[in-house]
């Protein structure tokens, strides 16, 4: 693309220079928690499952203290250092993908085949701009345009099965027909 176009108020070359830096930034913050992750595995190392007693000579809730204590102390959150745990006690070092975010690596964490996954990727289809493709027709009349009649009645006029309970309320009677009254008669007495 030339250089001389516009993304929103940047130029193109501003925008991809930002993109760059920004991309940098978002692989230092995807090393950063998994060294937390890895710190905090040294510190409190991950039990095999269902080890939920704790191991011999430990205190019941001493590895958690130290966890606390080591978020706090590096300023995060102790659910953010359980989630960094977590997720490098899943991706050992050498199946950690480089250029690909920590959130993925926690998204595939879960998965048993999450090592050729990460490993063989999906490729990326960039957002398409432009009309959107024509749907296919279904058979039928053709959809309604404004002005043009009508080819079946209303719903409001279509018949209603005699095995479905009124919805409006109950049938009124219709009013008597307006008659013109008759004027009366002179009476005579006798």
């Amino acid at each position: 693309m030339p250089a001389d176009i516009k993304v929103r108020s940047v130029s193109r070359a501003r925008y991809d220079a930002l993109v760059g830096e920004d991309r940098k930034l978002v692989l230092d913050e995807t090393k950063i928690q998994f060294k937390i992750g890895d710190d905090a595995l040294e510190i409190k190392p991950m039990r095999p499952h269902g080890g939920s007693l704790p191991a011999t000579g430990e205190e019941p809730f001493e590895g958690q203290q130290r966890l606390e204590m080591f978020a706090d102390d590096i300023g995060v959150s102790y659910n953010q250092v359980r989630t960094y745990r977590q997720t490098a006690s899943r991706w050992p070092r050498e199946h950690r993908a480089q250029g690909v975010s920590f959130d993925i690596h926690r998204i595939l964490e879960k998965l048993d085949d999450r090592f050729e996954k990460i490993a063989d990727p999906l490729p990326h289809r960039p957002h398409r701009r432009g009309p959107r493709p024509r749907r296919p027709r279904l058979p039928g009349p053709p959809p309604l345009r404004v002005g043009q009649p009508l080819r079946h009645r209303h719903p409001a006029q279509r018949q209603r099965p005699a095995h479905r309970p009124r919805v409006l309320g109950p049938r009124r009677r219709p009013p008597p027909p307006l008659t013109t009254p008759t004027p009366p008669q002179a009476v005579t007495l006798k």
